[in-house]
């Protein structure tokens, strides 16, 4: 999947306000993924993210380093996100 992007100058990720390219995904990506193995973290990673491509960004790069990640949503109450 990431291989078709890399080196990629087509759009990848699209807001209203901000445009990745595929080789912007795949490097932002491979950030989170050395990020994800430098503080050791776990199998399962909740995360509270939103639609951002920095979320998108997190989530394949926790699939690049073989992790899980559990998406709490911004819009949680706080009693439901203390508990997660």
């Amino acid at each position: 999947f990431l291989a078709h992007w890399l080196g990629s100058d087509q759009p990848a990720v699209l807001t209203a306000t901000e445009v990745w390219t595929g080789d912007e995904l795949v490097h932002r990506a491979g950030g989170a993924a050395h990020w994800l193995e430098d503080i050791n973290a776990g199998e399962v990673i909740p995360a509270l993210v939103d639609e951002s491509p920095a979320a998108i960004a997190l989530a394949v790069g926790a699939a690049l380093s073989g992790r899980a990640l559990a998406p709490l949503g911004t819009r949680l109450p706080a009693t439901d996100l203390a508990s997660a």
